[in-house]
C-alpha cells in the first residue's frame, strides 16, 4: 500500500486497486471504473485545444469577418508570431475547426464545426 499525507503526517493507505482505507482498515473511498465515456475525452481534448495562447483569437477574428482570411492579416490582427499563429492554424485546421482554402496566397475560415459551437 502506498501512504498517502498531507504536510508530513500520513493519515490514510492506497491499495493496490487503488480504494483508499485509513490505518484501522475503514474504507474511505473506493476508486473510480478505469474507463469512461469517449465524449468526456473529446470534450477535454478540445477544452485543452481552446486553452492555447492566441487559438481562441484567431477563432473570434475569423468569425467577425465572416470571409476568408489570409495568414498575413490574421497573424496582424493577432499580434503574434509566424510560429505561433501557423501551430495555432494547424492545429484549427488538424480538428476541424477552420478550412484552408486553396488559393494563391492561401486563406483561412471557419467552417461548419465552429459555426456550431458558436451557438453554444
Amino acid at each position: 500500500m502506498e501512504k498517502s499525507s498531507i504536510r508530513g503526517s500520513s493519515f490514510f493507505e492506497r491499495s493496490a486497486n487503488h480504494d483508499i482505507y485509513t490505518f484501522d482498515g475503514s474504507l474511505i473511498g473506493e476508486s473510480m471504473p478505469v474507463t469512461c465515456d469517449p465524449v468526456f475525452g473529446r470534450v477535454d481534448d478540445l477544452i485543452s485545444l481552446l486553452g492555447k495562447s492566441k487559438l481562441l483569437h484567431i477563432l473570434f477574428i475569423l468569425n467577425t469577418k465572416k470571409r476568408p482570411m489570409r495568414f498575413t492579416e490574421i497573424k496582424q490582427r493577432v499580434d503574434s508570431s509566424s510560429t505561433t499563429v501557423t501551430r495555432r492554424l494547424a492545429e484549427l485546421e488538424t480538428n476541424g475547426l477552420v478550412t484552408r482554402v486553396a488559393t494563391t496566397p492561401f486563406q483561412f475560415l471557419l467552417n461548419t464545426n465552429s459555426l456550431k459551437m458558436h451557438k453554444i
